[in-house]
């Protein structure tokens, strides 16, 4: 049971971090890689299980990707319709999938540190470490929920906005009043 609660925990800690690290603080991009790496540190420093120092490389990796190819790859989705669409789309389905691992998988964090605290008497270091874990993933979970809707909500409002194409080309985003 705890050994899949942690596997829970590595999964949310791939997808919560890396993707708010760059949506939610992309004009500091040190402070954000720093803040979001700051608990794979202290799972890393208090090891739990075997599949710490994979679950940190691979945690690296994410980051990598979202600092260096996010930021490029993003100018091209928003000056392309195509790509455009696709992306507005999946940003629709990842709202829904973040909203389920606030309420889903932040409880079980909870209920493993609490399995750990009374049956296991691990250090109050390594729950510290769950603690500010459980902080921060929940707080850019919610964060990364609130912003994609933010995004959906203006961009889906035909009514209110209109987008010009030309050709394959956004040029244009302007509200349909001043038209």
């Amino acid at each position: 049971m705890a050994l899949f609660e942690l596997k829970l925990v590595d999964i949310q800690q791939l997808l919560s971090f890396s993707l708010l690290s760059f949506f939610f603080l992309k004009k500091n991009l040190l402070l954000s890689f720093l803040l979001s790496l700051f608990p794979s540190l202290l799972i890393f420093i208090f090891p739990l299980s075997s599949q710490t120092f994979s679950t940190f490389t691979l945690s690296f990796i994410f980051y990598l990707f979202y600092f260096f190819f996010l930021p490029f790859f993003s100018i091209f989705i928003i000056m392309t319709s195509f790509l455009f669409r696709i992306f507005i789309i999946v940003s629709f389905f990842l709202s829904f999938f973040s909203i389920f691992l606030f309420f889903f998988l932040s409880s079980s964090i909870f209920i493993t540190m609490s399995f750990f605290l009374i049956f296991q008497h691990i250090h109050h270091c390594v729950f510290l470490s769950f603690l500010f874990f459980n902080f921060f993933s929940i707080f850019n979970t919610v964060s990364l929920s609130f912003i994609i809707f933010i995004i959906i909500s203006i961009f889906l409002s035909s009514h209110t906005y209109t987008l010009f194409f030309t050709h394959d080309r956004l040029v244009a985003f302007l509200p349909s009043h001043l038209l």
